[in-house]
Parts: structure tokens; C-alpha cells; sequence
């Protein structure tokens, strides 16, 4: 005889599709880079109406508000990775004799990227409540 009967997991299947593609735009959005729309879009979510795009927007502004203060670390990470992914791929490449403006732009988009992910993805964790950070500190 059980007492206890196991209670299937339920879940909503296009509830799950609609969050996903949320949050597939949301990282798009809170990362900050160019045309987040078309990029979601590439990145295969749905297209939106006018009203949710606009709300969309707010949300993400907000949840980047949150993580604002932490940008000049977060950038000095950025700028950190994108120096050593340049250095990495100039020894691998020495033969090529690559101009330094070409290694120049191979770090600023590479910075850009990197700042990107980093803000997209800590705004997301911390918007899930998987991360919690604390408020600026007084100066």
C-alpha cells in the first residue's frame, strides 16, 4: 500500500517556448549591442509586436540598471580578455605579419564582445535570481 503517490513533473510546453524566446531577446537587449532586435531575430526567436517590443525595452532597462554600477569592473575584465585573446592569436600568427591596426580592431571588437556577454549574461542571472548582487557602495 503507498501512501505517498509520485506527482509527475507539469509544465507548460509553450510557456516554456515563450520564456525562452524571452530570454533569448533579454540577453540581446541587455548586453547592449547593436540592433538586439535583428540579432534575436538570427538567433531564431519570434518576432514581436510594437507594444511588446516597447515593454521589452523598459524591462531591459531596469534589469541593466541593477548591474550598472558594476561596468567599470566589468569592462576591466573585458578589456583584460580581449588584450589576451589579441597577444594568443598574434603568437599563433606571427608568420602572417598581420598589420598592428588589423590586430588593433581584432581587440576592440573582440573588447566589445566581451563586455557584451559579460553584461548580457550577468544581467539574466541575476534578473532569474540564480545571482544576487549588492548595491553600490557609499563612496
Amino acid at each position: 500500500m503507498k501512501f505517498f503517490k509520485k506527482k509527475k513533473p507539469s509544465f507548460d510546453i509553450d510557456a516554456l517556448h515563450a520564456e525562452i524566446m524571452f530570454r533569448i531577446r533579454a540577453l540581446f537587449l541587455d548586453s547592449g549591442m547593436e540592433d538586439p532586435w535583428g540579432m534575436s531575430v538570427m538567433a531564431g526567436t519570434t518576432f514581436t509586436s510594437k507594444e511588446v517590443a516597447d515593454m521589452e525595452e523598459l524591462e531591459s532597462k531596469i534589469r541593466v540598471e541593477k548591474i550598472m554600477h558594476l561596468f567599470p569592473l566589468l569592462m576591466a575584465h573585458a578589456v583584460t580578455l580581449s588584450k589576451g585573446a589579441t597577444e594568443l592569436q598574434k603568437t599563433k600568427n606571427m608568420e602572417m605579419q598581420m598589420p598592428e591596426e588589423f590586430w588593433d580592431k581584432f581587440a576592440e571588437i573582440h573588447q566589445e564582445m566581451a563586455f557584451s556577454a559579460i553584461c548580457g549574461s550577468l544581467s539574466q542571472l541575476v534578473d532569474l535570481k540564480l545571482l544576487s548582487i549588492g548595491p553600490r557602495r557609499p563612496k
